[in-house]
């Protein structure tokens, strides 16, 4: 029977600093401690990222 694959962890280095951009309107680049995971799945509802991304989705909606 074929083993389950294993989870891929990813390397902090592993994504250069601009690349962590949303894209959003206005957005200013920063440099982040973060790894790929933390950025595209924030920590909580209360994380700057996630309230952000919320905020460009209900302007969205509205437009």
């Amino acid at each position: 029977m074929p083993q389950p694959p294993t989870p891929l962890r990813f390397c902090p280095t592993a994504v250069d600093a601009t690349s962590t951009e949303l894209g959003l309107p206005n957005e200013v680049a920063v440099p982040l401690d973060e790894e790929h995971i933390s950025i595209c799945k924030p920590s909580s509802r209360e994380a700057q990222r996630y309230k952000s991304l919320l905020r460009w989705l209900d302007e969205c909606v509205a437009a």
